[in-house]
């Protein structure tokens, strides 16, 4: 095949592409960024709870040494 004639193709899902420059298509450009946000909230979360154990945790070691 000529490199004029040549069909450019998505990476992900093989459809075919208009644009030259990007070699993904706006769907899978948009359902990737879809999946970062939500794994970006969990793992927020994630840290939140880590965190806020661990800062009741230490109010509680922290009470114990006052009374004694």
């Amino acid at each position: 095949m000529n490199d004029e004639t040549k069909e450019k193709r998505c990476k992900f899902c093989g459809k075919l592409l208009i644009s030259e420059k990007v070699p993904i298509c706006r769907r899978c450009k948009l359902e990737g960024r879809n999946k970062v946000g939500q794994a970006g909230a969990l793992a927020a979360s994630a840290v939140t709870f880590y965190f806020s154990a661990k800062a009741l945790v230490g109010d509680g070691e922290n009470d114990d040494a006052e009374s004694v």
